[in-house]
């Protein structure tokens, strides 16, 4: 991903809210199922990792990100936004 595409998508970010949040049970299939769902849907989804998380963000984006075939878009605060292509068969 080249910086005047990230930074778009940067901005594209900032104005909604997360949609997923990350507690005491850490990243589960199911969370990793409906990100899947999330980001064939809108290609961009910011994600909240509580205080109460045991996981570390940088961990919990990476393994996100991996699972999801995603790319990190940013890391910031405890947010986490990333970004996958919708594919032409997705529609």
């Amino acid at each position: 991903m080249d910086a005047k595409t990230r930074k778009n998508l940067i901005s594209a970010a900032s104005k909604f809210k997360p949609i997923f949040s990350i507690g005491k049970s850490g990243i589960t299939e199911i969370l990793i199922t409906e990100i899947g769902k999330a980001l064939s849907a809108r290609e961009l989804v910011k994600i909240e990792i509580n205080k109460n998380s045991l996981i570390e963000l940088k961990t919990a984006a990476e393994e996100i990100s991996a699972k999801t075939s995603s790319e990190i878009v940013r890391v910031i605060g405890r947010k986490i936004v990333i970004y996958r292509k919708k594919e032409k068969n997705d529609e």
